[in-house]
């Protein structure tokens, strides 16, 4: 495989090394002097990643935000987008959400029908939440759902259980920041740039729904995020954040 991938780095393209592990299953592994965040996400200190795996079937919807809104996941997911713009991102270009922006991934909605699950994304936004208010990272219809609240603080939230809120590691604005949640089926856990940022037990069984996801909005009441984000990821599995 290495001598594949000179060649091909040879004609001139931009690649990378993949393992036969990465391709049949997640990302590739942690590359010595890079850390899990280039090999995982394509942190800025890294060489180019594989953010969107089509051969992972836990990979649920990914999208890089290279100058365009395409799914990199291998589902049949259709799109439906409003008013988004594109700006330099973390690593590449990301997408810009507004008062009046997001979109909803549909189709295949049953790819989001998992009992456990990983969501992690970059962002970096422009404003924070007045108190009272909060901006909507992903909304899935009745199953899990992220925010960003008051003073940074996050928010991941599964329906029939209790909404576990970030009580370390607040998000700012303007900055580029990654944040994760996971539930395992027992435990939710919410991190920022690979740190813990709270993590709470709970006994909740993800519901099945007949919606799509949307990005970027609490669904249907608005409360649109307000900055870019990049390199958006849902799996339908645990892996690292």
């Amino acid at each position: 495989m290495r001598a594949l991938v000179l060649l091909v780095a040879a004609c001139g393209f931009r690649t990378h090394e993949l393992t036969d592990a990465s391709v049949t299953h997640g990302p590739p592994p942690d590359v010595p002097g890079v850390g899990v965040d280039g090999a995982i996400d394509g942190a800025i200190d890294s060489p180019p990643s594989f953010v969107c795996n089509p051969a992972d079937l836990d990979l649920r919807s990914c999208f890089t935000f290279e100058g365009a809104v395409q799914e990199g996941a291998s589902y049949s997911h259709s799109l439906s987008t409003s008013n988004l713009g594109f700006a330099i991102g973390h690593d590449g270009q990301a997408v810009v959400i507004g008062s009046t922006s997001n979109f909803v991934v549909t189709g295949d909605v049953t790819s989001f029908d998992i009992p456990v699950f990983t969501m992690k994304m970059w962002i970096k936004p422009t404003s924070l939440p007045a108190p009272g208010l909060r901006m909507g990272l992903l909304d899935s219809g009745n199953r899990y759902r992220m925010f960003v609240e008051p003073g940074g603080q996050l928010r991941c939230a599964i329906t029939g259980g209790p909404d576990l809120y970030s009580s370390s590691h607040f998000v700012q604005a303007g900055v580029w920041q990654r944040v994760a949640c996971t539930f395992d089926g027992t435990t939710t856990t919410i991190y920022v740039d690979g740190s813990v940022a709270g993590s709470v037990v709970q006994s909740a069984t993800i519901n099945t729904s007949s919606s799509g996801i949307v990005i970027g909005q609490n669904n249907p009441s608005g409360e649109n995020f307000d900055g870019a984000m990049d390199d958006f990821q849902l799996w339908g599995s645990i892996v690292a954040p």
